[in-house]
């Protein structure tokens, strides 16, 4: 129970590391590679995001009912991010509203509000755009549970004809598999997460589960003859 609750700890942690990387990508991207408009690229994103998922994977229910979690994933985003957009649009409306007259520091304070208040309306935008490729992910967990789990299969039974033909054994290749086992699989996620054009979730579930299976099938596969 222990390791679960850490476990669960550490996948908070990376969930927020994630989202801060993608703020800092989106932040960067707005002052140096597109246009200021950020927030408005992300929402197209989003929108872009779930018309592929309905028109690719609308031919199965179960599909359709990840759809669901995704949105009400979104929702509950958009529901405790509601408090925060409300106050950066109403900061963001009555600096338009101000004339050219202020001075002193008060313009300087203007100036600063002007300059920061753009990028914390796409910060909210990316924290939905986030939680929405994070529900993606987790509606992909029992995908990757299965390749793992045929990949296990066959590299136990390849392990097995090695024991019995008397094969040679490599625990370098085997510990090598498997310690870059769990890294694969997180840097696909981590790369679906914070990728600040459109991309459709089945790279980051396909990729994180070939890789994290090929992985496994090798460490499987040269496991020691005899435990």
């Amino acid at each position: 129970m222990v390791r679960g609750v850490a476990t669960g700890f550490k996948l908070i942690n990376l969930a927020i590391g994630l989202t801060i990387l993608a703020l800092i990508i989106e932040w960067l991207g707005m002052s140096f590679l597109w246009s200021a408009d950020g927030g408005e690229r992300i929402q197209n994103r989003i929108a872009a995001e779930r018309e592929i998922v309905i028109n690719d994977w609308s031919s199965d229910p179960s599909h359709n009912n990840a759809l669901r979690y995704a949105d009400d994933w979104l929702s509950r985003a958009s529901r405790w991010l509601q408090p925060a957009e409300s106050w950066v649009d109403s900061r963001m409306s009555l600096q338009n509203s101000r004339t050219e007259a202020v001075v002193g520091i008060r313009k300087s304070i203007n100036a600063f509000h002007a300059t920061t208040l753009p990028y914390a309306a796409v910060g909210i935008d990316v924290l939905k755009g986030t939680a929405f490729r994070l529900s993606m992910l987790l509606v992909g967990v029992p995908a990757v549970i299965l390749f793992v789990l045929v990949a296990l299969t066959d590299g136990l039974t390849r392990r097995e004809v090695r024991r019995l033909s008397g094969g040679r054994e490599s625990s370098w290749l085997y510990d090598y598999a498997r310690r870059l086992a769990q890294p694969l699989v997180l840097t696909c996620c981590c790369v679906y997460v914070v990728w600040p054009a459109t991309l459709h979730p089945g790279w980051g579930i396909v990729s994180a589960s070939v890789l994290g299976s090929l992985a496994t099938t090798v460490a499987a596969g040269r496991l020691k003859k005899y435990l």
